[in-house]
Formats: structure tokens, sequence, C-alpha cells
């Protein structure tokens, strides 16, 4: 379990990790970018964003996970749990930063008293707040989230001017996911397992965890060698996992 966990921390965090040291230096980098606007293209139609945006607010964790690989600190987030802190995975990467509360009990005159130039988050989140967060800042909205977060990753690039960068960050996770996996035996099975109350969680191919382990090369157990994100199992089913 603790080498699983150190190759979770090493494979999962690799972007945002190397994205530390590079952000910004990129031909992709806007940061001296002349003022203006930029279209972008996304889940909801074309939204004109700032050139160089300055105050960004990003209302999911996987947006907040992006921007911060991209070497761009929001001004305020969400968390993932009712009156929580923002994800503690993070570290001090949040310092400074907002906490909105969560996605699903959004407050909009907090994130209007921001005074954000744009707004990042995903369809499946907030489609019908879509026209309220629009008539706040520019909104630019993804069409997924979990399985598809390499695409967020280039969206968020796009809408921050930051395309290069995340292009650079999805190249250095690439070579650190082969390198991990080549430390694992041949034949070695990964199965994921996650306990949430009263029922288990087993993670399949079309999770976001499932996409890592699989560019990796790591084998999955046949029950989760499936599209779906998760199938969920009693206790007493556990050692479905195993197989």
């Amino acid at each position: 379990m603790h080498r699983l966990l150190s190759v979770l921390a090493a494979v999962v965090l690799a972007a945002s990790l190397a994205a530390c040291g590079s952000a910004g230096d990129g031909a992709g980098s806007t940061s001296s970018a002349a003022s203006g606007t930029r279209p972008v293209t996304h889940a909801m139609g074309t939204t004109e964003v700032p050139a160089d945006p300055q105050r960004v607010v990003v209302l999911d964790t996987g947006e907040l996970d992006s921007v911060l690989a991209l070497g761009v600190t929001p001004v305020g987030a969400t968390s993932p749990v009712a009156g929580g802190p923002l994800p503690t995975y993070l570290a001090d990467r949040t310092t400074g930063v907002t906490n909105l509360g969560t996605q699903s009990d959004l407050n909009l005159e907090a994130v209007a008293g921001l005074r954000p130039d744009l707004i990042l988050s995903n369809k499946v989140r907030h489609e019908e707040l879509y026209p309220q967060l629009s008539a706040i800042a520019p909104t630019v909205l993804a069409e997924r989230v979990g399985v598809a977060w390499r695409e967020n990753l280039r969206l968020a690039g796009q809408a921050l001017g930051r395309e290069a960068d995340a292009e650079r960050i999805l190249a250095d996770y690439r070579a650190k996911a082969e390198e991990t996996g080549a430390g694992f035996a041949p034949g070695t099975t990964i199965s994921m397992v996650r306990f949430t109350g009263g029922s288990v969680r087993l993670y399949g191919e079309g999770s976001f965890i499932g996409t890592i382990l699989a560019e990796a090369g790591l084998a999955r157990p046949e029950s989760q060698q499936v599209p779906g994100t998760f199938a969920e199992v009693s206790p007493e089913q556990i050692g479905a996992g195993r197989r």
C-alpha cells in the first residue's frame, strides 16, 4: 500500500510540480501580453476572455488543479467538502485563495465580490448557472470532468494564454507515468478501491486514476477493465476487485 501511494503521489502530481518551475517561462505564456481579448471555444460556445487575466476564479477541484499547475494562483476557489478547506493535498499552494464554499452550493454574490476577470468551471457542475456567471465575468466551461482532465488542462491553458505550458506539463507527466510503470515487475495488477461510508467503489478505466494507470502501463483486474468511472459493491464483494 505504501508503494502504491508513493506511485500515485509521484504520477498524479508530476505535472503540477513540474509546472512550478516552468509556467510563464515558455512561448505560450502571456504574462506580458498586450491588453485586449482572445476567443476561447468551450462547452457553452465561444467566449472572449482577457488576453492577460489577473483575477481568476475556479469553481471545481479540477480547474483549481489546472490553474495552479499552469503557474496561476486564483483569487477564489471552491471546496470539495461543505464547510471544509480547499484541497489539503495542495498544501500551501492555496494560501491567500478565498474559499467560496462548495461547487454545489455556490454563492454568486461572493464570486462577484472578488471582481474576477475570468471564471473557469465545467458543464457538469455549473451549466445551469452559466448565464449568471457570464454576467459576472467571461466564463469558460469544460465539457466533462474526471477522465477528461488532459483536455481540461489544455482548455485552461488556452483560457489563460498558456497553451505551450499545458503541453509541456502533459509531456512531463507522460514521461513520469512511463518511468513509474517501468518500476513494477511485469504482470503486476493494480486494483483501485475506495471506501465511502457504507459502500465500496471499484474504479474503472473511465476514471481519472484509470487514465493514469493506463498510461503507466499497469494492468487492472478484469472487474475494473470497464469504461465507466466506478462500480459500487458491498463490503462482502470486495474480493471482486482482485479478479
